[in-house]
């Protein structure tokens, strides 16, 4: 089942702590009751860090589990918490063909992003073989090694999962069209 958008499933803002610029050395554990929509898995069910005066989203935090409509999990900062719904997939950018300047050698590289829980995993395949991929997360590039075999059509697949268990997955020919 897809969700068309995002929203704040409010259950109520949680706060501990007096000062929201109180860092925790150790993560501390959150608990927050709720009632859960009945046709929602409780995976898409995360913390939102808030804002208590504007009520706007300052970070989104994975639950860890769900027990009688109380969701747990961790964090490392103070706050105000409440309970929100993650039901938007990853998104993939156009995948780009360039040449690394220092070991001269070719690579795709595509960005992907997940703007709530975050990226939890990625895999790229060629030919439905395993390709090994290197992510940034401070600029959120996806790249990985072109291969070097000669008169094959190359299929590849970029799978993005995100912590709310959403997926994105894109399939595409290397006789495609690419950029350059």
């Amino acid at each position: 089942m897809r969700y068309k958008k995002s929203k704040v499933y409010c259950s109520g803002i949680y706060s501990f702590l007096d000062s929201l610029k109180t860092p925790l050395h150790y993560p501390a554990k959150i608990q927050i009751p709720f009632q859960p929509i009945p046709e929602i898995p409780m995976e898409k069910y995360l913390f939102l860090r808030v804002d208590p005066l504007t009520k706007w989203v300052e970070e989104y935090i994975p639950a860890d589990t769900v027990i009688e409509n109380i969701l747990k999990g961790r964090t490392r900062k103070a706050g105000s918490y409440t309970v929100g719904l993650d039901t938007l997939a990853p998104t993939i950018g156009p995948v780009f063909m360039f040449t690394d300047s220092v070991d001269l050698q070719t690579y795709y590289r595509c960005f992907i992003e997940d703007k709530q829980s975050g990226i939890k995993s990625y895999r790229v395949t060629q030919n439905q073989q395993w390709k090994l991929a290197y992510f940034d997360a401070k600029s959120g590039m996806l790249r990985w090694k072109k291969s070097v075999d000669i008169g094959n059509d190359m299929k590849y697949t970029i799978s993005v999962d995100d912590y709310c268990k959403n997926n994105t997955c894109i399939e595409w020919d290397e006789k495609d069209e690419i950029r350059h």
